[in-house]
């Protein structure tokens, strides 16, 4: 399941965060079931939220360099379609 409707989908975003210089993407319609967290190789982290009933429709998804996990203070997936993630403060976004 994860290769197919995830990985896909990393790329692309991953790719932007480097381009941009940027240190979080946020993503709506990933497509992706349950809630987890996901460290890449590159040291980038995803975290998301998505249906409980393995229907890959909706689904959101906060994509994060290295830096920004770091200041990651706590998360939370509350529906397929609201993620909360919380910040140190003086962690400039």
């Amino acid at each position: 399941m994860f290769e197919r409707y995830k990985s896909g989908n990393i790329a692309p975003a991953a790719r932007e965060i480097k381009r941009k210089g940027g240190d979080i993407i946020n993503n709506s319609e990933t497509h992706w079931t349950e809630q987890g967290k996901v460290q890449l190789a590159d040291g980038k982290t995803i975290i998301y939220s998505g249906r409980d009933d393995d229907n890959h429709r909706q689904g959101v998804g906060i994509l994060m360099s290295k830096s920004a996990v770091g200041a990651l203070m706590e998360w939370n997936p509350i529906r397929e379609r609201i993620i909360q993630a919380r910040y140190y403060p003086k962690y400039n976004i």
